[in-house]
């Protein structure tokens, strides 16, 4: 089995959501997805079950996520440790 999302190091805004599309994996479907994220973001960071998608919620916290996926399917699952990067970056607040 292999996977592959079409960007794997993201950058985004603290208070903006971000959407990643579903990956390119190879494997016997049905395949379910599930997310882990370093550190834990709960569900600010979530993933699609059925496709793969990932969300980053516009309340994530500004700091740094890895996350690892794990895909299964009827033959097992496998998991795809630190496959991405998400950075939240805190915005400076604007002064006149």
């Amino acid at each position: 089995s292999s996977i592959s999302y079409s960007n794997t190091n993201f950058t985004v805004n603290q208070g903006q959501s971000l959407q990643i599309a579903a990956p390119q994996i190879q494997g016997t479907t049905p395949i379910t997805f599930a997310l882990q994220s370093s550190p834990n973001a709960g569900s600010n960071i979530t993933i699609q079950a059925n496709s793969g998608a990932i969300t980053v919620r516009n309340s994530t916290s500004p700091q740094t996520y890895t996350l690892s996926v794990t895909a299964t399917n009827r033959a097992g699952s496998t998991s795809f440790d630190n496959i991405m990067t998400i950075e939240v970056q805190t915005v400076a607040g604007v002064s006149y």
